[in-house]
């Protein structure tokens, strides 16, 4: 699948996933938190990976989410386990070609995934303060977000 047919794919189920969509970037805001996915091009390779993240509101200075470098947290859709990681394998490499209903049927999936993991914002906060969490074990955790978890920077 090339990468033009991979963002209508993203585009399509972003929007009825309640996302917003600008090219390879798909988000949603809630209170403090924006949930995000991105497609990342391989710099070795033809294949394309799928970052995914979280950032606080008050960090974001445009209305559109900054690329994965300035994300809060984030982490590669091929990191998580069963039931797409297969999917989400072959499409970072490209050796085997991904169809467009296995990858709409993925990025459904990841989207609720988000969605339930990164909605309870409190927790968030007390899991970015907490070394032990598991969000610090499954990804880097910023400074800057550890700030917001503090309280010490909040949306305007």
């Amino acid at each position: 699948m090339d990468r033009k047919e991979a963002k209508a794919v993203l585009s399509v189920v972003a929007a009825s996933s309640g996302y917003s969509c600008k090219g390879a970037l798909a988000w949603n805001g809630g209170v403090e938190i924006v949930r995000m996915l991105q497609y990342q091009s391989s710099r070795w390779g033809s294949g394309t990976y799928v970052n995914f993240g979280i950032i606080p509101l008050a960090l974001i200075p445009r209305s559109v989410p900054p690329g994965v470098a300035h994300w809060g947290y984030h982490g590669r859709a091929e990191s998580l386990l069963e039931p797409f990681q297969d999917v989400f394998i072959r499409f970072a490499l490209n050796e085997v070609s991904v169809s467009p209903d296995e990858l709409e049927a993925a990025l459904r999936w990841l989207f609720t995934w988000l969605d339930g993991v990164f909605a309870n914002e409190p927790n968030i906060r007390r899991d970015v303060l907490d070394a032990n969490s598991w969000l610090h074990s499954s990804g880097p955790v910023t400074l800057t977000f550890k700030a917001w978890a503090r309280g010490e920077i909040v949306a305007r």
